[in-house]
């Protein structure tokens, strides 16, 4: 599962790859395996400009739980869940690809 900002800047390396391979991932490695979500980390507290958002990452789990239960379930849980935590940011948009590529079996 694929956990990305919202409030990234256009142009990101993350919007790049998300617009460039996240498709043809999908068709290779198989819906139920691949899921992004949106993580918005804007905060309507006072305090929000002094606050990091949350990193870009990839969730990994062991279970097999389909999409549709993890699609029900709320960020914090899935985290919780995740039996590896990779943390994207920093990570060009072709070693996201690579890295998902290698490590996810095909279909």
């Amino acid at each position: 599962m694929l956990v990305h900002r919202e409030s990234q800047a256009s142009g990101s390396e993350m919007e790049q790859f998300l617009d460039e391979h996240w498709d043809d991932l999908v068709k290779l490695k198989d819906a139920k395996r691949l899921m992004k979500i949106a993580k918005d980390e804007t905060s309507s507290s006072s305090y929000f400009m002094f606050r990091r958002p949350a990193p870009q990452m990839v969730l990994w789990f062991d279970s097999k739980a389909t999409v549709d239960k993890l699609e029900s379930l709320k960020y914090k849980e899935l985290k919780e869940l995740a039996t590896e935590i990779v943390t994207l940011d920093g990570y060009r948009k072709d070693d996201i690809k690579d890295m998902i590529s290698t490590l996810l079996p095909d279909k």
